[in-house]
């Protein structure tokens, strides 16, 4: 439980940097691609920086770069608080993106290697990934109430401030012995969850999962800036879209508490490919008005999938190697969300720019059907589809 609040408060401190730093360079007078490309530094700094982490992390344990980590996201909300241009406002993704390189898989992998058995691993991934909805659900609403009744400044304080407060939870953890390093903890498989057949599979399941990480990443990522300037465009409040992103981070977040009971009841391939489909209305329905509405109601859709891909295949990724070696892989599934959130967030945004929101959004569709189409062509339609009498998937997962 400690683990979970301490990725509370570090998404809440990276999502509330993220969820009004566009609308700000949109006011310092940036165009669409140029908050765009403001978006990928992230995103491309961290995916640099992921594998050498995990290799780090394996090695040192996962905890002193989720600290790490907060430090260098608590750093990033100082540089926006000072910023005058944009030139200040790359220099703070830059350092945000330090700061989701250090933190974001050493904490995937921390949640696997302190659990005891393959079910508490995957109970504790989607505590994890419930901590992540409920940050997306509660920040960017307090982000946004800070900007229109204080000012940018007061919400870039607030991500420091909260990144500040992060610390505590990895301090109790270290106190009380969990250290997150590969050695601890252990399970050999749960037959409930069908994972003992692909450990002999590693390299289909972690080649699936490292895809539609990218696939979905240029989405997932994507979403954090393109629906925050339409809104803008529309010269609506920010509030607008602060309330977008918590409808999505309330249907994510009830989905993804769920979703270990609903990989245990069907296997955890169907659940991936049942959540990717989910995710592919949610954005159809965005393509099909720009109206409040249709946000709203594309984002439900979308979170209640998002819900369930991303714990799953974080589960199915990680039980798929040793335990010695979960940081590193935790990093490459990581690699690929930021490599394709940070080529997504240019195409989509030139895509805007040249055919409006609805190709974009169209577009972020068609790479969800992608991603359910990798995950057939490298697991098997019968990993997706097939069920025995006891809700497992047929192929192991």
């Amino acid at each position: 439980m400690l683990l979970a609040v301490s990725v509370f408060l570090f998404f809440s401190a990276s999502v509330g940097l993220s969820s009004v730093i566009a609308r700000y360079a949109e006011g310092l007078g940036a165009g669409a691609g140029s908050v765009g490309f403001m978006f990928s530094l992230a995103s491309f700094v961290s995916a640099v920086l992921r594998v050498p982490v995990g290799l780090l992390a394996d090695r040192f344990g996962s905890l002193l770069f989720m600290g790490v980590g907060l430090s260098s996201v608590g750093v990033a909300g100082l540089v926006a608080v000072f910023s005058t241009g944009m030139q200040h406002l790359y220099l703070a993704r830059l350092v945000q993106g330090v700061g989701i390189a250090s933190f974001i898989a050493p904490s995937i992998a921390a949640a696997s290697l302190i659990a005891g058995s393959d079910y508490e691993a995957a109970r504790a991934l989607s505590y994890r990934s419930a901590a992540i909805s409920l940050a997306i659900t509660v920040s960017p609403l307090l982000a946004s109430w800070l900007v229109d009744a204080l000012g940018y400044r007061a919400a870039f304080l607030y991500v420091s401030l909260v990144s500040l407060a992060g610390f505590v939870p990895l301090y109790l953890i270290r106190a009380s012995g969990g250290g997150g390093r590969p050695g601890r903890g252990g399970g050999s498989g749960s037959p409930r969850l069908g994972l003992p057949g692909w450990r002999t599979a590693a390299g289909r399941a972690v080649a699936a999962m490292v895809v539609l990480a990218f696939l979905d990443g240029s989405v997932f990522i994507s979403l954090q800036a393109i629906p925050q300037y339409q809104v803008a465009a529309m010269k609506l409040p920010a509030r607008v879209y602060g309330g977008f992103l918590a409808v999505y981070g309330f249907m994510s977040l009830a989905s993804r508490l769920l979703s270990h009971r609903v990989m245990r009841l069907v296997g955890a391939a169907p659940t991936i490919a049942s959540g990717t489909v989910l995710e592919a209305v949610g954005l159809l329905t965005l393509s099909l008005h720009a109206s409040v509405p249709a946000l709203y109601m594309g984002g439900t859709v979308y979170g209640i999938g998002r819900g369930l891909v991303a714990p799953s295949s974080q589960y199915v990724l990680l039980a798929s190697v040793p335990r010695e070696v979960r940081n590193t892989v935790a990093s490459l599934y990581a690699v690929g969300v930021d490599m394709g959130g940070g080529l997504g967030t240019v195409a989509y945004s030139k895509l805007v720019e040249v055919e409006g929101y609805r190709a974009a959004y169209l577009a972020m569709a068609l790479a969800e059907v992608l991603g359910l189409a990798s995950l057939a062509s490298l697991l098997g339609v019968k990993t997706l589809l097939q069920r025995d009498s006891r809700g497992e998937s047929r192929a192991g997962l």
